[in-house]
């Protein structure tokens, strides 16, 4: 089982290896602001942990979100966005369920990986050489979504992504 896309801001189109503003006849619903203010508070708050995240908190600016709903026993498999131009960092947000995060390397979906779980709340980035590795979902505890989070199962993702320079 697979997780089910949604795009906001730009869609990535798939055959022609760009992201567009309408997809099938349909404008891509705008990102809203409230969250565009978590997604950028991330920035800045990993920022002060990395420091070379640094020069992206004042000129970051996001274009697309995809947000990906993962029921239980789904997951998504290594996969590299190698057809995108930006070198910027994607911001990733987890609302529900734990999830086993697999970052791998940039060549291929062989070892060497490491396992990061992120719980509700949390928030994940990567940029720079980072931004070009194999990473997916290993899997979801189902068992783990908290009860203020506004799910009853699964996990949602939101990941943000400045896709112009």
């Amino acid at each position: 089982m697979s997780a089910h896309l949604m795009s906001l801001g730009k869609h990535w189109e798939y055959s022609s290896h760009q992201y567009v503003s309408e997809w099938q006849g349909q404008k891509v619903p705008a990102i809203p602001d409230r969250f565009l203010v978590q997604a950028y508070e991330a920035m800045r708050q990993a920022a002060c942990l990395d420091s070379s995240l640094a020069p992206w908190t004042s000129d970051y600016r996001i274009d697309a979100a995809l947000v990906n709903y993962y029921p239980p026993g789904s997951g998504m498999g290594l996969h590299q966005d190698a057809f995108e131009e930006s070198s910027a960092p994607v911001v990733s947000l987890s609302i529900g369920a734990t999830a086993v995060f697999r970052a791998g390397n940039s060549e291929n979906r062989n070892k060497p990986w490491q396992d990061v779980l992120l719980l509700s709340g949390d928030a994940l980035v990567f940029g720079g050489p980072s931004r070009k590795i194999f990473h997916g979902i290993k899997r979801i505890d189902a068992a783990t979504v908290p009860d203020n989070c506004g799910l009853e199962k699964g996990r949602i993702n939101m990941t943000f992504r400045q896709v112009e320079l």
